[in-house]
């Protein structure tokens, strides 16, 4: 998958009927920003939601799903 709001896929494992993907390292994750500190405009969240919002709807143009998708993982 490759794609601006989406981190690079690296590799895909199969083991004992499990699937594991790997990406690129991300420094920080959606969770991890303390959002409450910041005085965000509502067009700076609303840029935010945006880009995780084309994120997914790239992944599901490709038939694909997002059952572990997260704060951690965002």
């Amino acid at each position: 998958i490759k794609h601006l709001n989406i981190a690079t896929t690296e590799d895909i494992y199969y083991y004992n009927n499990r699937i594991f993907v790997v990406t690129e390292h991300l420094n920080v994750s959606f969770a991890q920003l303390e959002f409450q500190k910041y005085d965000l405009e509502e067009r700076e969240i609303a840029t935010i939601l945006t880009k995780v919002l084309k994120g997914v709807t790239y992944i599901s143009s490709l038939k694909l799903s997002c059952k572990d998708l997260s704060q951690e993982n965002i």
